[in-house]
């Protein structure tokens, strides 16, 4: 479904507002794209939708046929200081070729369209469009881009950490206007960045109408694009304390498929010792539904995170009773004690007991799903799309 375009064919853009992304791997933010892009349709605005790079599984045809994305590359080889960067940062935006600047930049300035850019890649990519058309860009920053661009090692490279920190706030600061999709996620940038400079625009739930009985549902789950800074291990472990009585499934996208082998061999020893965990990977939407129908609790944890993920969303559309990590922040409203449990990620035990009382407690795990439920009606995907119709057109009160 995906063609990539030859850097010789003429690309014209007639959009009023043009939908950027440096790289759509997966699910969450493509579905966010999605919303985005029906929202703005529906409003009679002229769409285009451009990723740099795209490799989107095949289970996501339906989108990218609504979408018709312009991709530039499937895929790219970093070489060199680029090379060196993305491996020891946590960020997309330091794994950019050179040529992206260029091309994407080009394409956007013969237009001169509003863009809405995901994540501090993008950001960084339209860098050269930013420059002269400050007031038409906003970028959508669905995790604290500084978290993750100082996940580098210590010691002699400290230097790189310096450099990336700079580089990102230098660019965070340029962009006139920044989308922060939970409020942890402003407070944490207001820290380092000017705070007028940046609105809240929370997500979007779908909700599904026909959801099981909680009490009906059977397993932990935790749904992600897998990365190795997400630390599936930590699950395991988790899964391991839980024993045999109490399923948890990991599933997702991962990107790396050696270290998705390294994670099954783990699950597989844990399995003959006792624990029961189930391994997913690139499930069709068929699957991922059925999934959150047979889940007891939906457990996500944060390392170094401060956005909510799809994952969560998509639990709290169907009902789940959530174990979430404190330091995701989530979206507002969301309480301990209401909608289950918000923890601290690195208490294992804690997090093992808290899973145990939705699975033992059926008034437990009915009072949460039911409010979790009641919670998923507060937050709509026109609200979020109202709010990002704002800030490119109509300035911003600092919480949309």
């Amino acid at each position: 479904m995906l063609a990539e375009k030859n850097e010789r064919e003429v690309i014209t853009l007639e959009s009023e507002i043009t939908i950027f992304s440096w790289h759509v791997p997966s699910g969450g933010l493509l579905k966010t794209i999605h919303e985005e892009y029906k929202f703005f349709k529906k409003r009679g605005y002229k769409v285009n939708v451009i990723f740099f790079m795209a490799q989107v599984p095949p289970y996501y045809d339906e989108i990218i046929s609504d979408l018709q994305p312009v991709v530039i590359t499937k895929s790219t080889k970093l070489n060199g200081p680029m090379n060196f960067l993305s491996q020891r940062t946590a960020s997309d935006a330091f794994g950019i070729p050179v040529k992206a600047f260029f091309s994407v930049s080009r394409l956007l300035l013969k237009s001169k369209q509003h863009v809405i850019a995901h994540e501090l890649a993008s950001g960084f990519t339209v860098f050269f469009y930013l420059i002269f058309n400050r007031n038409k860009v906003v970028v959508v920053l669905h995790d604290d881009p500084l978290s993750f661009a100082l996940l580098t090692t210590s010691g002699k490279l400290r230097i790189v950490t310096k450099l990336v920190k700079f580089s990102v706030k230098q660019v965070l600061r340029l962009v006139k206007l920044l989308v922060a999709t939970t409020p942890s996620i402003k407070e944490s940038l207001s820290k380092e960045i000017p705070s007028q400079t940046i609105v809240t625009a929370e997500y979007g739930i779908n909700i599904c109408d026909n959801v099981p009985d909680i009490l009906d549902r059977k397993d932990v789950l935790v749904m992600t694009k897998w990365t190795r800074q997400r630390k599936p291990e930590k699950y395991l472990q988790i899964a391991r304390d839980l024993g045999k009585d109490i399923k948890l499934v990991l599933a997702g996208h991962w990107d790396e498929p050696s270290y998705l082998d390294a994670i099954k061999n783990m699950a597989e020893e844990l399995n003959s010792c006792g624990a029961n965990i189930e391994i997913r990977n690139d499930l069709m939407e068929s699957e991922v539904d059925a999934m959150y129908h047979n889940c007891r609790v939906f457990l996500r944890l944060s390392f170094f995170e401060k956005g909510t993920g799809q994952g969560i969303l998509d639990a709290i559309g169907h009902g789940c009773p959530l174990v979430i990590g404190r330091e995701l922040g989530g979206l507002s409203g969301l309480e301990d004690e209401v909608h289950g449990y918000i923890v601290d990620s690195n208490n294992s035990e804690d997090i093992v007991e808290k899973i145990r009382r939705i699975f033992e407690s059926n008034e437990v795990a009915q009072t949460f799903s039911s409010n979790v439920y009641k919670f998923a009606t507060k937050h709509t995907w026109n609200d979020y799309g109202k709010a990002l119709e704002r800030v490119l057109f109509g300035g911003s009160d600092g919480n949309l």
